[in-house]
């Protein structure tokens, strides 16, 4: 059985709040007022778990021809220091050995995330970004009754099932039940008394979902 895994970006594999500072910090080179602008705006969506195109916001600020050069600015420097979280290498590696193929799912604008994915050093990983926050329902769409098909950005073909990892449950809304989804929860005690959906599985950690995946694989 061929596995494909689905792997979100923003928070679930790549420091987001990091990345938003040190693009602050280039930005503030162009322009203080600018930059403390979109600190104060960063701040405001961090308060209520909202997404945040920053690329996008500061296009709005400085125009496309400033925001390229913070751009240019920031992948460069990001790309010397470690934006990816913790056990994010482990997992793929985790992946890579069961002889898996996957690929990034990530929400947002796609200039945005384009960014952020060559600041990681991840631009050769296949990924797909999509304005749909439901990613459940985008998966739902790839099934064929007996396999999934991927999309071209995902590297094309088929696979058996599909396991999602993300941090927002309400990415999971519509999931198939042929596809398996790990909820990246840190704070257990409070998200683990959210109702969800059977094939959604509660993991702290990017190491827990390892763990459960060699169990499920082994069984």
């Amino acid at each position: 059985m061929t596995t494909f895994y689905l792997i979100d970006f923003d928070r679930t594999i790549y420091d987001t709040i990091k990345g938003a500072d040190m693009m602050i910090e280039e930005l503030s080179r162009v322009s203080e007022q600018s930059a403390e602008t979109i600190h104060r705006q960063v701040q405001e969506s961090d308060k209520t778990g909202a997404s945040f195109a920053i690329r996008d916001r500061i296009v709005d600020l400085v125009g496309e021809e400033l925001a390229k050069k913070v751009e240019e600015r920031f992948v460069k420097r990001a790309q010397g220091e470690a934006m990816l979280l913790d056990g994010t290498n482990e997992l793929i590696d985790y992946i890579r050995s069961q002889g898996s193929p996957f690929g990034i799912l990530t929400y947002g604008s796609p200039r945005g995330q384009e960014m952020k994915i060559r600041s990681a050093g991840m631009g050769d990983v296949p990924h797909l970004i999509t304005d749909r926050s439901h990613k459940g329902e985008l998966i739902a769409e790839w099934w064929q009754g007996d396999h999934f098909t991927l999309p071209a950005e995902l590297g094309g073909g088929t696979a058996d099932q599909l396991v999602l990892v993300d941090d927002r449950l309400l990415s999971f809304d519509g999931l198939p039940l042929n596809a398996l989804g790990y909820w990246l929860a840190p704070e257990l005690s409070v998200f683990d008394t959210v109702e969800h959906s059977p094939q959604v599985q509660t993991v702290a950690s990017l190491r827990e979902v390892i763990e459960r995946e060699t169990k499920r694989l082994t069984h």
